[in-house]
């Protein structure tokens, strides 16, 4: 009777165990069982030159598009970010993609560990500098080391609503003079 009713297990556990494995770069594994076109997208593309494109997460018809700033105004700063700098200002929830036209890059959030810079004005005091090196991007996520704060920064969104973390950061600051 048992041979009869479960002779379906072993079919069924190679079909669900047949999913290719992958790594995370922390070293944990997870089953990738339905690789999607996502994962060939590269972010970076037309953040440099004149595509006025931004690296930072974003949803399919998503209300926000969370990425950092590194260029707040000028022709090459329309998409808020340009792939030539090495300063980072903060992190806007809105930008648009290739428009030529400076527009959004608001609500500005900075994560800090209290080392504010004294400085003639409020994109040189909390500016950080961050390297290529160690900033990575994929469909729907971003991250970034500050180098000036020593914190990374990791951004993601769904349609309605965005997440930042940081490892405990002791303060956020917002500028919302730009709204």
């Amino acid at each position: 009777m048992l041979k009869k009713t479960a002779w379906w297990i072993v079919p069924l556990f190679i079909v669900l165990s047949c999913g290719r494995v992958k790594e995370f770069p922390n070293g944990n594994d997870f089953v990738d069982i339905k690789p999607t076109p996502a994962r060939y997208v590269n972010p970076f593309i037309g953040t440099g030159g004149h595509g006025h494109t931004y690296p930072g997460a974003t949803s399919p018809f998503g209300m926000v598009q969370l990425s950092p700033d590194t260029r707040l105004e000028g022709w090459d700063g329309c998409g808020g970010y340009h792939y030539s700098d090495s300063m980072i200002y903060g992190f806007s929830h809105t930008h648009l993609q290739g428009t030529g036209v400076p527009d959004y890059c608001d609500i500005l959030f900075m994560p800090t560990n209290y080392n504010i810079k004294v400085a003639d004005t409020w994109k040189d005091a909390y500016k950080s500098k961050f390297k290529h090196e160690l900033e990575s991007a994929q469909a729907g996520y971003y991250r970034v080391h500050l180098d000036d704060y020593n914190i990374d920064a990791e951004l993601t969104t769904t349609t309605e609503q965005e997440y930042i973390t940081t490892p405990s950061p002791k303060e956020i600051l917002a500028d919302f003079s730009l709204i």
